[in-house]
């Protein structure tokens, strides 16, 4: 579930081009070339990335498949993982569909436009 008035994290506060919105949503990754999910836990989401944190450790460069709903849409996308913070991973999209693209980008405007 999304958690209600999302906040902002603003480009200026953060080490990345474009802004995320934080989030409580479950959800399932696999490594690249495996073929078991594992559950996680998505908390923030942007055009870019997203963060997350596993059942597993992750190393900067590991790259995931993910899959999470969204506004009711199952986003499904590949990443590659780009910094670590604890057990939490930050990552960027290297392969996401439009669909899920376009819901992200509706997401991030209509939370804004409501803060």
């Amino acid at each position: 579930m999304v958690s209600k008035g999302g906040n902002f994290l603003s480009p200026d506060k953060q080490k990345r081009e474009s802004a995320r919105i934080r989030v409580q949503l479950k959800g399932q990754y696999r490594f690249v070339g495996y073929k078991d999910w594992m559950d996680c836990h998505i908390y923030d989401v942007g055009i870019g990335g997203i963060r997350l944190e596993g059942k597993t450790s992750f190393y900067i460069g590991d790259e995931l498949d993910v899959g999470f709903v969204l506004d009711n849409v199952s986003i499904k996308a590949t990443l590659i993982v780009t910094n670590i913070s604890g057990k939490k991973a930050g990552t960027r999209f290297m392969e996401i569909g439009r669909e899920s693209k376009d819901t992200i980008q509706k997401f991030l405007h209509n939370t804004l436009l409501v803060n």
